[in-house]
């Protein structure tokens, strides 16, 4: 087919005609107005200031592929959207193998200080990624925005905030305050030793909680002066028999007419312990035995009134202090 002039008449100059459904015929032409290429079945004549491909054939969808190497407005943005009844779907039709990642859709800035690349695909375990060369910013525009993480209405981690505070919200199907777990692998089981420590606002005892999966998870540790408001609050366990004195401890009260043993954990440095007897019985306190000491000896005794603090300040030796 040759070049058409354009009509003097000003009107659609007719480069072919083709049928789509076998039925209804359609045109492709030149909008000499615009020079836009119109392909259309119906309406022709009525879209002349129309700066745009326009595909349609009648009351019938179009089912066919447009197949270019690129698609672009230099005028303004690049508007794709479905009917009100669809939805648009990236690389729907594509398969790939099961070891294999989905086709990636990327949005680029290109700059001289350098590209900047937004990437979105589903990898070979099936997680949906988003992925980018740069730092990711999620942030909602509006005053006081929440962010949702989870699955649809139920389980969700709810990020609240604005430019000055930030917040964490959960809801879900239980009687209880879903807690917010921290995932982390731990020395003491390599790559099989992924354990965690949760927070949670306990609405029976209205506390905060915070708790470790397992003792393989030493400890708190704070590497800053603490400073507390509102008094502070320790564990005390009182005691009638002989006890083995647990990490979780901090003061343990004896209460026993006749004597018993209390034995201290490892000494581990920095624990702090502290143990009063009560009672009429002698408690003899020891430490861990044959590595242990407590100033020196393997042992000391507390009779009724007495008490004591203990610290570690080195591996397996605790001092009073």
């Amino acid at each position: 087919m040759t070049n058409a002039p354009r009509d003097a008449n000003r009107v659609p100059t007719l480069l072919g005609v083709s049928s789509l459904d076998l039925i209804t015929p359609t045109s492709i032409a030149v909008n000499p107005a615009t020079g836009a290429m119109l392909i259309d079945g119906t309406s022709l004549y009525t879209t002349l200031d129309a700066r745009y491909l326009k595909l349609s054939c009648s009351n019938n969808p179009l089912t066919g592929e447009l197949d270019l190497p690129g698609l672009f407005n230099s005028v303004g943005s690049l508007k794709i959207m479905p009917d009100a009844q669809g939805n648009v779907d990236l690389f729907g039709d594509t398969d790939v193998a099961n070891d294999a990642n989905g086709k990636t859709f990327s949005v680029n800035r290109r700059a001289a200080e350098g590209d900047t690349t937004l990437s979105l695909y589903v990898d070979d375990a099936r997680w949906a990624n988003i992925g980018a060369n740069w730092d990711i910013k999620i942030h909602s525009d509006v005053a006081g925005g929440e962010i949702q993480l989870g699955t649809v209405n139920t389980n969700v981690v709810r990020l609240v905030g604005d430019v000055n505070t930030i917040g964490f919200r959960t809801y879900g199907t239980g009687t209880e305050n879903l807690p917010l777990r921290h995932y982390g692998y731990i020395t003491a089981g390599g790559l099989s030793g992924q354990k965690y420590v949760q927070w949670q606002i306990n609405d029976t005892g209205d506390y905060f909680h915070l708790t470790r999966q397992s003792d393989s998870i030493v400890g708190f540790k704070v590497e800053m002066p603490l400073m507390v408001v509102g008094g502070l609050n320790l564990n005390v366990t009182v005691v009638t028999d002989t006890y083995q004195v647990l990490v979780t401890d901090y003061t343990v009260v004896c209460n026993k007419a006749t004597a018993f043993t209390v034995t201290l954990p490892t000494a581990v440095v920095g624990a702090i312990f502290n143990i009063k007897n009560i009672g009429a019985g002698t408690i003899t306190l020891v430490g861990n035995p044959g590595t242990d000491t407590i100033d020196g000896d393997v042992s000391i005794q507390l009779i009724q009134w007495d008490a004591v603090q203990v610290q570690c300040y080195l591996a397996n030796k605790w001092v009073i202090v």
